[in-house]
């Protein structure tokens, strides 16, 4: 019995869709979307990137 739990634990938890937290970047060169146009469409979300220089 407790060999079909630890088969049910493995089995099930990767039918989870887990995610984390996007990151945001503070250095400007680190940006995705200065880095290449064609990462405005790679979330699914929506994202708000400021971009300062002194």
């Amino acid at each position: 019995m407790k060999i079909l739990k630890y088969i049910l634990l493995f089995v099930i938890i990767p039918c989870y869709n887990l995610k984390a937290q996007d990151p945001q970047f503070s250095q400007f060169y680190a940006s995705p979307l200065y880095l290449s146009p064609s990462f405005a469409g790679s979330t699914d979300g929506s994202r708000a990137i400021l971009n300062f220089r002194d």
